[in-house]
């Protein structure tokens, strides 16, 4: 898990995965208040990550044996990529405009 930049206050897991859950809004530190951006390239290995199980569709069609399967495989991928996103996900410190 990733700590603010200027207080080195570790972000909440649940603080980072609301962050992803409302379109990567930018986190703001609960000990100094120092706003912290999400970085593009992590928004694009979570947003990747997430979407993954379309590009294979007619693999995981084929590989389980019904549809009710293969939505079931895509709830649980869906589940374990937001689960596991806080810890890809890194942010930086958002300079203030004068």
């Amino acid at each position: 898990m990733q700590r603010c930049e200027k207080c080195k206050n570790k972000f909440k897991y649940g603080e980072i995965l609301n962050s992803v859950w409302k379109g990567y809004k930018p986190i703001k530190c609960s000990h100094c208040k120092t706003n912290h951006s999400p970085i593009t390239l992590t928004i694009i290995i979570t947003s990747l990550l997430l979407v993954m199980p379309a590009f294979f569709t007619k693999g995981i069609n084929n590989y389980f044996s019904s549809t009710f399967n293969s939505i079931i495989f895509y709830i649980f991928w869906v589940v374990f990529s937001v689960g596991i996103s806080p810890m890809i996900m890194r942010y930086t410190m958002t300079k203030k405009s004068k």
